[in-house]
């Protein structure tokens, strides 16, 4: 499978992508990850962040949830579907607002990454919801169709197949050389 790149020509991930080049722009998102991290972050908030991503293990597969009945104007101009992965014991990564500085900043810069390789919108979760346009009663069912346990977060993607599974992609692997750039900040830091 192939995934599509919009904007300027860069590597996805190095699933889809072999050779130098992939590893080279993996390598890159690494330092920009860090760079991003160092100048975003205070040292509480990298710990703060760190005691979540610690937990970090890999993603469940993709599924789709069908809401039918959904006010939210991305889910209906995508066929009233979104495709969506649960990452276990993430719960709390991606809330935002004012007494959430950390997870907001965090939130932001993976997203901003998402966004600058793939050339779409990124993804949401359900620590943002009920929000654009979905329910409480919506992000309950995207929680059960997940199985989510209390401690769990689900990522959505509002694209076709292709494009869900890549931006999947990219999330997870972001997430992983987060983890490694946050301990390694915590461990010049502390």
């Amino acid at each position: 499978m192939e995934c599509e790149q919009r904007g300027e020509v860069a590597a996805l991930s190095s699933h889809f992508i072999k050779g130098k080049r992939a590893s080279t722009m993996k390598m890159l998102r690494e330092v920009s990850l860090k760079h991003r991290f160092q100048e975003r972050l205070n040292p509480s908030e990298l710990m703060f962040i760190w005691n979540i991503l610690k937990e970090l293990t890999a993603s469940a597969s993709i599924c789709i949830v069908e809401l039918p009945h959904t006010k939210s104007n991305m889910i209906q101009h995508n066929k009233w579907i979104i495709y969506c992965a649960r990452y276990p014991n993430l719960k709390g990564l991606f809330r935002k607002g004012p007494q959430h500085t950390a997870t907001t900043s965090f939130g932001r810069i993976i997203c901003d990454e998402v966004k600058q390789t793939l050339g779409n919108t990124g993804f949401f979760t359900t620590d943002e919801l009920p929000a654009y346009g979905i329910s409480r009663n919506e992000k309950r069912l995207v929680q059960q169709a997940n199985n989510i346990g209390d401690k769990d977060l689900v990522a959505m993607f509002v694209y076709d197949e292709t494009e869900a599974k890549c931006t999947k992609n990219l999330l997870d692997e972001l997430l992983m050389s987060s983890k490694i750039e946050i301990q390694r900040l915590i461990n010049i830091t502390y």
